[in-house]
């Protein structure tokens, strides 16, 4: 269909716009052959479906017009469904189009005691108490935004309609119609950090005309972002009359009942045996630890829908394991090209933006891979160990080891599971024999020197308790707690509140056990410093 309409010289970033044109000309052509047949109206009004479907937005911007279009095409299938003849598409369309011309917000307009409606005609008869809602900022007056083809928005001339001024209009209409009372609702507050947002300008206009005029002050309410909040029941400005939310913060200010969701401690099998990745996986997460190995329950959601699209760009964790294995290569003396490999396998963006994170992951790794011959003073091998500590069996398969050193190397920022796992391996080494253990990021690294305490025996009998009962415990902000020059408090854990073994295992009780925090952290903490 194109091949006499190519174009020499397009620039990519147009590519998006030509294909989304070309796919629309496409389906346009489809449906025009297929409004030229005879069907029956319920397949005529399956058909309107699917073109509305494809070609209307799916912004909320637009969801009352295609909630009215969805709405008038099913009442002409419901009004027409004993007639099952084939018939052509006119007069379909010409019902349609008189449906749609129809003002619906009219419908039971003053038929009850309490009538809900847009801002259409009739809005000047005058009403005890008025109400309206949604006068947010950049909301209410409606903002004019023209087409770039929109030649009257160009040059506009004295009477073309204004939305703008025609929501000042009817903002001053419903002043004059409010009898009694005017209540004006906005979002005052926002909900992802409780700041304070402005109302529409023409509120604000009204406030302050309420104040010079009349020295009005206290006109403004301010709810609560819940409404069982005991505050509404305090008499005052803030009320309800629903006995469902009174009995919700009675219940919220009662006595909170301990949070079970399993018979603990639960009976297991009697542990002789670790890995080391289970090992360092449970001080990452105790309670995910417990809910995946003791009760079967994975707690992270994966999302396994296939891409609608090609990823043009790789992301974090594709691209932090593209650097591992680059440099976990370069470290043993691999010199297999498994970059150019996986360009060539479509596991890297095409063209040359692939190229580019070639010579990007090699750029990093090398560097890094570099610094790690520096610190251990050459190149290093992996060391198999087995041992057992308070009568449970530890099997490690440590890499990175180079005479009396041991690098634990992360192509990112150190992050307080990278702390704990190196942690781990480095009390595995120095059982044996002294070590020191670098744990090295992209953009700094720690020194572990030789530890000779018994550390790891502590971390073993809490790691057994943790696999019959979860502990209250997560490693979340490792740079803060490094800097704590006067232990650990469990303060700096409280980011919990999404965390989904948090919440199976111990409900709103997000705070970490302090006590646990100090026994896994505290001797790590102590040891940093002391090297400081």
């Amino acid at each position: 269909m194109y091949i006499d309409a190519a174009v020499k010289d397009i620039p990519f970033s147009l590519a998006e716009q030509i294909g989304g044109v070309m796919r629309f000309a496409d389906k346009a052509a489809y449906y025009s052959k297929l409004l030229k047949t005879n069907m029956t109206i319920s397949d005529w009004c399956a058909l309107m479906h699917e073109i509305a479907e494809t070609f209307l937005s799916q912004s909320y911007n637009f969801a009352d017009d295609t909630l009215n279009l969805n709405s008038s095409i099913a009442e002409i299938a419901a009004e027409s469904s004993e007639f099952t003849d084939p018939i052509n598409f006119t007069p379909v369309e010409e019902r349609l189009k008189e449906m749609l011309g129809e003002t619906r917000g009219a419908k039971g307009f003053m038929s009850g005691r309490v009538t809900f409606c847009a801002m259409l005609p009739m809005r000047s008869i005058p009403f005890r108490i008025i109400a309206i809602a949604g006068l947010d900022e950049n909301t209410f007056p409606r903002q004019k935004v023209s087409l770039e083809f929109d030649l009257m928005a160009k040059s506009p001339k004295p009477g073309d309609r204004n939305n703008r001024d025609s929501d000042r209009y009817l903002f001053l209409e419903t002043l004059i119609s409010a009898r009694d009372k005017l209540i004006l609702s906005y979002k005052g507050q926002s909900e992802r950090d409780n700041s304070e947002l402005p109302p529409s300008t023409l509120v604000t206009e009204l406030l302050t005309h309420m104040q010079n005029r009349f020295a009005q002050k206290d006109i403004t309410t301010r709810h609560k972002l819940h409404s069982f909040s005991r505050d509404y029941f305090k008499g005052g400005r803030l009320f309800t009359y629903s006995p469902a939310r009174y009995a919700a913060a009675i219940a919220l200010s009662g006595e909170k009942k301990p949070h079970s969701f399993a018979d603990l401690p639960v009976e297991t099998e009697e542990l002789t045996e670790v890995t080391l990745a289970d090992f360092e996986n449970f001080f990452v997460s105790p309670p995910a630890y417990f809910l995946k190995k003791t009760l079967g329950i994975n707690s992270r959601i994966y999302d396994e829908t296939l891409p609608e699209t090609e990823h043009m760009v790789l992301d974090g964790l594709n691209n932090y394991n593209l650097q591992e294995d680059s440099i976990n290569r370069k470290l043993a003396g691999d010199n297999t090209d498994a970059l150019t490999y996986q360009y060539m396998t479509a596991q890297l963006p095409p063209e040359n933006l692939g190229i580019y994170y070639i010579e990007e992951t090699r750029r990093t790794s090398s560097a890094m891979a570099e610094n790690a011959f520096s610190l251990l003073g050459g190149r290093p091998e992996e060391k198999e160990i087995e041992l057992t500590v308070d009568d449970v069996l530890i099997k490690a398969h440590i890499p990175g080891i180079s005479g009396a050193r041991h690098a634990y190397i992360r192509p990112a920022k150190i992050k307080p599971k990278d702390l704990i796992k190196g942690w781990i391996r480095h009390l595995l080494l120095n059982i044996e024999s002294p070590f020191t253990t670098l744990l090295i990021g992209n953009e700094a690294h720690i020194e572990l020197p030789p530890y000779s305490g018994n550390h790891l025996q502590e971390l073993m009998k809490l790691f057994k308790k943790g696999c019959r009962t979860p502990l209250r415990f997560h490693i979340s902000d490792g740079t803060e707690m490094i800097k704590r020059p006067k232990g650990i408090s469990a303060d700096k854990y409280n980011k919990l509140a999404n965390d989904f073994a948090f919440q199976i295992c111990f409900g709103g009780e997000i705070r970490p056990d302090e006590e646990i925090t100090n026994i896994v952290l505290k001797p790590i903490i102590e040891h940093i410093q002391g090297v400081k």
